[in-house]
C-alpha cells in the first residue's frame, strides 16, 4: 500500500486564553515521588540567595554551599532525585538587570544566566530558585541609614525612652520605600534608558530585563518562557523582617536592637510586610500572564516570624546582627551584617524542598494502555534449509521479520525489502516480502501474501505498531516507544517538506519545518505548553499526546491525519 501522500497544513487559528492564580507556599501539601527523568537546577539571586551572612562564604559573590538553593538540591537528592546539572549563580549586591545583562563589575562572568552556562548549565533549566528585588529598591542602603549609633552609645543619647520608641534615624521615609516597591510591579515611567547601577537612581523607572524593559512581573514571565524547560518551574523566595516586632523583644532590650532604634525597627518591619505582599502579588500576576502556575513563592517573612527568629525575637536568631567576620580569613566585611545565617538558610531549604517536590513533577508522559512486543522472543532461532541463513530483526513466536543472507551478500544490506518468515512444524519458510516502511492492512496489494497474515502478528513484528502507523492499523505501540518519543532528546532534526512525496501522512519527533511551527502555534492557542520554534522534539510530542487523549484519538505522540483534523476543527 502506498504511503506517499502530501502532508496537511494546519492554518486554522482559534483564540484561547486561561487564567491561573499565583502559587504561594505556606504549607508543604502533598509531596510527589521523585521525577522519572534527570532534573537541571539553577540557584540564582542576590545576597539573600548567595549565602552572604553564612560563616565561611567565599568570593566576590559571597557564595556558600549552605545557601538555601544548593541545600534544597541536596535535600531532594536525598529523596531520590537525579539532579544531573546544577549551577550556582547567586551573587551579593546584584539586581534584576544582572540576570540577563552583562555585569560590569564581574570580570568574565557576563550575565548571571551566562555565568550558569559557563558552569555547564543547559539552554533551558527545569528548576530555578531566586531572591531578587531587595537591591532594586535600595533596601540595604536603607538599613545602613537606620544605624545612627552603636548599641553601646544609646544610653548616652539625651532623648527620653518614650520618644525613642518613635524616634527614627532613617534617611528615607516609609512612604518613599513603599513607592519604590510598588514601582517594581507598576513602574510609573516606561521605556527608561537608565540602569539601577548608576549613582542617581530613578526608582520610578521600569527595569532592564534583557531584550526589553518592564516590571518584575515581566521579569518572572521572561524567565519562564525563555529560560525554563516546558515543564520547568520558577521558585521565588521572599525577604524576612530583619527585626522582631517591638512587643516581642525581651524585657532587657529597651530602646534599640543591633544599634537600630525601636521606631526604625518598626518602620523597617512595615516596609518588609509591604514588600512581601507585593512580591506575592507579582507572582500571582505573572501566573495570570502565563495562563498556568509556573511561578511559586516561598514566604520567608512568615517562616521566620512563626518562630520569632528575627533579630531581638524570642526564638533563635536566623539572621546576623552587626557582623564583620565572614569566616574565610579575609579582612573585615560589613556586608555580612543583617543577612540570614546558616540556620536561616536551612529553614528555607527545608520549606523549599517540600514545595518543589509538591509542584515539580517533570515531563508528564502519557503511557499506552497496552503495548506490542510483549511476546517477542530471542531471534537466534535455527533456520531451516529451505531458506538458508537469514538475519532476523524482530521475532514473535512463530513469526519473524528479517532478510535472507543471500540478499544481504548480494548487495542489498540496506535495501527496504524485508521478508516475513513463518515457522511451521519447526521449519522456517518465507511468507512474503514487502517494503518494510509500508503498513500492511487487510486488502493491501503489492505485498505478496502478507495481507493474509493475522493482524496481531503484524502488530508484533511489522511496523504496524510504529507510532506513525497507529492511526491506520489500530495496533498498540511497540514496547516503550511512546515513552521514548516524549522523553528522549533529539540529536538531529530532519527537514520536513510537505511537498516531498517520500514523507507519509504522519510525522513524529526530530522533525523541523513550517508545518511543525503551525501545529505548535495551534497547540499553544488551545492551552498546551510548547515552544513555537518549528522543532518537533519530546516537548511537542508530549503536548500532542495530551491533545490526542483529550480528543479521544489514538495516542501516538505524532502528527497524523486524525490529529490534524481535530486541530483544524
Amino acid at each position: 500500500m502506498s504511503r506517499r501522500r502530501t502532508l496537511l497544513v494546519v492554518v486554522a487559528v482559534v483564540a484561547c486564553s486561561a487564567l491561573a492564580l499565583g502559587s504561594v507556599e505556606r504549607s508543604a501539601g502533598a509531596v510527589s515521588d521523585a521525577p522519572s527523568s534527570p532534573v537541571s537546577w539553577q540557584s540564582a539571586g542576590d545576597s539573600y540567595s548567595s549565602g552572604e551572612g553564612v560563616f565561611g562564604n567565599v568570593g566576590d559573590c559571597a557564595q556558600s554551599d549552605r545557601a538555601y538553593g544548593p541545600l534544597t538540591a541536596d535535600a531532594l537528592r536525598s529523596r531520590g532525585w537525579d539532579i544531573s546539572s546544577e549551577t550556582f549563580t547567586a551573587c551579593t549586591g546584584h539586581l534584576v538587570e544582572d540576570y540577563f545583562d552583562e555585569r560590569p563589575d564581574a570580570d568574565g562572568k557576563a550575565s548571571l544566566w551566562e555565568w550558569g552556562r559557563q558552569q555547564g548549565g543547559p539552554d533551558r533549566v527545569d528548576v530555578i530558585t531566586m531572591s531578587f528585588g531587595g537591591n532594586d529598591i535600595g533596601f540595604a542602603d536603607q538599613i545602613v541609614d537606620c544605624l545612627p549609633v552603636p548599641d553601646s552609645w544609646v544610653g548616652y543619647i539625651p532623648i527620653p525612652p518614650t520618644l525613642l520608641s518613635n524616634f527614627t534615624g532613617c534617611d528615607t521615609s516609609q512612604r518613599e520605600m513603599e513607592a519604590r516597591i510598588d514601582a517594581l510591579l507598576d513602574p510609573p515611567k516606561l521605556g527608561c534608558a537608565s540602569s539601577r547601577r548608576t549613582g542617581n537612581i530613578d526608582f520610578e523607572c521600569d527595569l532592564d530585563i534583557g531584550e526589553r524593559r518592564g516590571s518584575i512581573i515581566d521579569f518572572y514571565y521572561d524567565i519562564v518562557t525563555q529560560r525554563l524547560t516546558a515543564d520547568g518551574q520558577l521558585y521565588v523566595v521572599g525577604y524576612p523582617r530583619i527585626f522582631a516586632p517591638v512587643d516581642q523583644w525581651p524585657g532587657w532590650v529597651k530602646v534599640s536592637c543591633q544599634g537600630v532604634l525601636r521606631g526604625d525597627t518598626e518602620k523597617l518591619g512595615r516596609i518588609a510586610d509591604h514588600f512581601n505582599a507585593k512580591l506575592i502579588e507579582a507572582v500571582g500576576r505573572a501566573n495570570q500572564a502565563l495562563g498556568t502556575d509556573r511561578v511559586h513563592f516561598v514566604d520567608r517573612l512568615s517562616l521566620y516570624a512563626d518562630g520569632a527568629h528575627e533579630l531581638c525575637g524570642t526564638g533563635v536568631d536566623w539572621l546576623n546582627g552587626v557582623a564583620f567576620d565572614r569566616g574565610d580569613g579575609s579582612d573585615r566585611r560589613k556586608e555580612t551584617s543583617f543577612h540570614p545565617n546558616a540556620a536561616g538558610h536551612e529553614a528555607v531549604a527545608t520549606r523549599l524542598a517540600d514545595l518543589v517536590a509538591a509542584t515539580f513533577t517533570g515531563p508528564q508522559v502519557i503511557s499506552p494502555d497496552r503495548r506490542s512486543g510483549s511476546t517477542l522472543v530471542d531471534c537466534d532461532a535455527e533456520v531451516s534449509d529451505d531458506i538458508g541463513e537469514a538475519i532476523f530483526a524482530r521475532c514473535s513466536g512463530d513469526w519473524a521479520t528479517g532478510q535472507a543472507v543471500a540478499y544481504v551478500e548480494g548487495g542489498c544490506a540496506d535495501c527496504d525489502g524485508v521478508t516475513l518468515f513463518h515457522r511451521v512444524a519447526g521449519r522456517w519458510t518465507e511468507n512474503g516480502g514487502c517494503l518494510y516502511r509500508s503498513v500492511i492492512i487487510a486488502g493491501s496489494k503489492g505485498c505478496t501474501e502478507m495481507w493474509q497474515v493475522p493482524p496481531e502478528v503484524l502488530c508484533e513484528v511489522w511496523l504496524n505498531s510504529e507510532l506513525g502507523a497507529l492511526w491506520e492499523t489500530g495496533c498498540p505501540p511497540w514496547l516503550d516507544s511512546l515513552e521514548r518519543a516524549q522523553t528522549e532528546p533529539c540529536t538531529y532534526y530532519g527537514e520536513l517538506d510537505p511537498t516531498d512525496d517520500d514523507w507519509g501522512p504522519a510525522f513524529g519527533t526530530c522533525r523541523k519545518g513550517l508545518l511543525v511551527q503551525q501545529v505548535q502555534r495551534r497547540l499553544v492557542e488551545l492551552g498546551y505548553t510548547v515552544d513555537v520554534d518549528g522543532f518537533f522534539g519530546p516537548q511537542s510530542a508530549r503536548a500532542i499526546a495530551h491533545f490526542q487523549r483529550a480528543q479521544g484519538l489514538t495516542v501516538s505522540a505524532v502528527i497524523d491525519p486524525p490529529s490534524i483534523a481535530a486541530l483544524v476543527g
